[in-house]
């Protein structure tokens, strides 16, 4: 082989590595330019997808403010009711009481009564004897 055929051989080969290293430069170009296009789409997409979820995320947060509120407003009412309960009891604890002192006095009373009958009826036993 002579030096003009390698010549020529190595001129057919640098032009066909510059052409595929072209067709390679224009590919790689083009799956970059759509991967962007892609991205960017996804991008839009995701960001769509985010504004979406807060926007749920944030009705059901106003959904459970809601119904905390309710909870809290049905806690604040039983306490009241407790409240009131709580007075009745003091109240009926305070007659139960005062009745029971009654009672006790009563008693009293009674058991007087029955150790001065107790005492007349010996008296008069004695008397008769």
């Amino acid at each position: 082989m002579t030096s003009r055929e390698v010549e020529e051989i190595k001129a057919h080969f640098d032009s066909r590595v510059t052409e595929v290293k072209g067709h390679f430069d224009r590919t790689v170009g083009e799956v970059k330019d759509t991967l962007r296009g892609e991205m960017a789409g996804l991008g839009d997409t995701l960001r769509g997808e985010i504004a979406e979820v807060r926007r749920e995320a944030g009705a059901h947060a106003e959904d459970l403010r809601s119904e905390i509120r309710l909870v809290a407003d049905g806690v604040a009412l039983a306490n009241e009711r407790i409240d009131r309960l709580d007075l009745r009891v003091d109240d009926l604890t305070g007659e139960m009481r005062r009745g029971f002192a009654g009672i006790r006095a009563d008693i009293r009373r009674l058991h007087e009564t029955d150790d001065e009958l107790r005492q007349r009826i010996e008296n008069a036993e004695r008397r008769e004897a």
